[in-house]
């Protein structure tokens, strides 16, 4: 007797895969670029630095996903979930890192005293599944879908700073981005609506490059390839003031990705326990524990992924 494999289990053909994750990895690409960013320039990090901490945001979100998705042992919550910077830290990060006795150091201690915290708390958070019905998840993805507009506002019209912000050029691009995403979600087949997202990016981009804003100048500088290695800007400093605040905030981080753990359980059809969560916010510790060691930041579940 065979076990029916269940939708969110099943292998995609090559293809479907192919095309289904490279548009997620688009969504997901400036989320997770732009944390490390914002950190840099406020920390007055080199370029050589800032560019480090991108590639070591982006490797070990991929190492975040793996442990969420495919999971081992008592980590994982095993569904769709596309994991990466979470925009909550920005501020502790910089808070820490601004402090001339712990710098970056002190941030990466942080982060990795609080990622072990997190796993030891995870039983305990896990419980909480209980009270988090549909409403309480719609309410708690909208509230940190909001906290996200001002980001999207200064992009939106720009870039924060830009001497041109709110040209209307860049508002016509923006909007016709979204309206090209909502025609192909009413008028295109199932696959084409799949990948509404990717192709509205690729669309916008050209689009923005073609009206001069933008160039691949600086691509051309960077290496091909950066070397992302463990305690790359040196050994961790652990205090116990940074180490508390982000706890806090992870704390924090643990709600929101319960509350995306349940929808997304709810969109793929397959209810999760408290068990299941449990073992989700632990690969969330243990994600950021690995992202500290590698210069890296907390990591929770992307919520723009979800509805992609």
């Amino acid at each position: 007797m065979t076990t029916a494999v269940h939708p969110v289990d099943q292998i995609l053909p090559a293809r479907a895969m192919a095309s289904l994750g490279f548009q997620h990895m688009l969504v997901s690409y400036l989320g997770a670029i732009a944390v490390p960013m914002i950190v840099a320039s406020a920390l007055k990090m080199t370029p050589a630095q800032t560019t480090m901490l991108i590639s070591t945001a982006l490797f070990t979100s991929g190492i975040a996903t793996l442990l969420q998705t495919v999971g081992f042992w008592k980590f994982g919550v095993r569904l769709p979930l596309m994991q990466g910077v979470a925009f909550s830290s920005v501020a502790p990060v910089i808070a820490v890192g601004s402090d001339p006795s712990l710098g970056f150091n002190g941030v990466c201690g942080a982060i990795i005293g609080a990622g072990v915290i997190t796993m030891l708390l995870a039983p305990v958070i896990g419980r909480l599944k209980r009270f988090f019905p549909p409403v309480v998840s719609g309410c708690t993805i909208t509230a940190v879908g909001l906290s996200l507009f001002p980001v999207s506002f200064h992009w939106f019209g720009g870039g924060r700073g830009a001497p041109d912000f709110g040209s209307p050029v860049f508002f016509a691009v923006g909007f016709g981005v979204v309206a090209l995403i909502l025609l192909i979600n009413r008028h295109r087949s199932e696959l084409v609506r799949n990948l509404a997202v990717m192709i509205g990016l690729l669309v916008g981009g050209a689009v923005a490059w073609m009206l001069g804003m933008g160039n691949f100048d600086e691509v051309s500088r960077a290496p091909w390839f950066t070397m992302v290695t463990p305690f790359a800007f040196g050994m961790p400093v652990f205090d116990i003031g940074a180490i508390t605040t982000m706890v806090i905030v992870m704390v924090v981080q643990m709600v929101e990705s319960m509350g995306l753990f349940v929808a997304v359980s709810e969109i793929v059809k397959r209810p999760i326990t408290e068990q299941d969560a449990t073992r989700g916010l632990r690969a969330n510790g243990l994600a950021s524990a690995i992202g500290g060691m590698f210069a890296a930041f907390p990591y929770i579940a992307f919520m723009e992924n979800v509805g992609s």
